[in-house]
């Protein structure tokens, strides 16, 4: 295993925060976080109302939060001060929680989840049983619907991925609609992951076959296929073990970037992970770690490397 980075915890792990304005940026984001307590929403009241500067400040900072506060975050510093650096770089990284927040909050209720007949949210993972014996299991933001019928047994993935455990039947194929991509078996186990245009079929025992226009192949145990705009399909062999770590509870590692282990955690973490240093991003690292508990795999992070990860709010930032 080859970790990295030190955490540094929320804004609180800033310089000191003495000014009403970062004062009342630091309590905006720990009252929006969802985890702030009743005797801290009252602690916020009491210093809101010491002073008008509080209460202006108070104002102004959820303006920046509601407004995404871009054109604050942007604007020139005066001074070259330690405590305009730290202002600045604090409004920025505020700035850019805002935005992300925002954006979800528009993508989740444009998505409309209750269209699926199952749905699983980030961090989430569901045991479904179907009404012919088989299962399925929904990893982290997984959508589908189920249809059967006399001569058919059809599910259709809209997003996520799911691994199913078909019990056989030679009279209704069971057909798993992916978008441009179809898997059709008689009884096995595997599963298939959509994400945009890509498609990855993984095989864990049994024969699948897999079709559609950038596609048509035969998968066995062991193998998996990925169907991608940007490549030609192949089939290659792939430990299921590894691939399918997730239904323990696990996401296995082996020799990727740290900004592919990103990518893999970002479907399971609740809040938003951003590198926004490309160095820190180019590393390679080894690991298993605990989807119940990501937080305890950053802290445990090597404190040794030159990276750091900083908190504001909902965002991770490493740099």
């Amino acid at each position: 295993m080859d970790p990295t980075f030190p955490i540094k915890d929320d804004l609180d792990a800033l310089p000191d925060a003495t000014t009403p304005e970062d004062q009342a940026i630091d309590w905006v984001v720990r009252l929006t976080s969802g985890s702030a307590t009743d005797t801290e929403r009252a602690e916020f009241e009491r210093w809101r109302a010491a002073s008008p500067e509080n209460e202006a400040a108070v104002v102004a900072a959820r303006q920046l939060w509601v407004g995404v506060g871009g054109a604050v975050a942007s604007r020139p510093v005066t001074s070259i001060g330690a405590r305009s650096r730290v202002r600045r770089s604090k409004l920025q990284l505020f700035a850019l929680a805002a935005s992300v927040v925002l954006g979800v909050a528009l993508g989740f209720q444009f998505l409309n989840q209750w269209q699926y007949d199952y749905v699983t949210h980030v961090g989430q993972q569901r045991v479904v049983a179907l009404a012919d014996g088989s299962e399925v299991t929904l990893n982290s933001g997984t959508a589908l619907d189920v249809s059967y019928g006399g001569e058919s047994r059809a599910i259709k993935l809209a997003r996520g991925e799911a691994y199913f455990n078909v019990t056989p039947d030679a009279n209704r194929p069971f057909v798993v609609d992916a978008g441009e991509t179809q898997v059709t078996v008689l009884g096995t186990a595997f599963s298939v992951w959509r994400d945009s245009g890509r498609v990855v079929v993984t095989v864990e025992h049994g024969r699948v076959e897999v079709t559609g226009r950038r596609v048509n192949a035969q998968l066995t145990e062991d193998q998996r296929v990925v169907v991608d705009v940007a490549a030609p399909a192949s089939v290659e062999t792939a430990s299921a073990y590894t691939e399918l770590a997730w239904r323990r509870g696990r996401l296995i590692i082996e020799d990727q970037p740290l900004t592919e282990v990103v990518r893999e955690l970002e479907r399971y973490y609740p809040g938003f992970i951003y590198v926004r240093n490309p160095a820190a991003g180019e590393r390679r690292l080894n690991a298993v770690i605990d989807l119940h508990h990501i937080d305890t795999w950053l802290a445990a992070l090597d404190e040794s490397q030159p990276i750091a990860i900083k908190r504001v709010g909902p965002l991770v930032v490493i740099e």
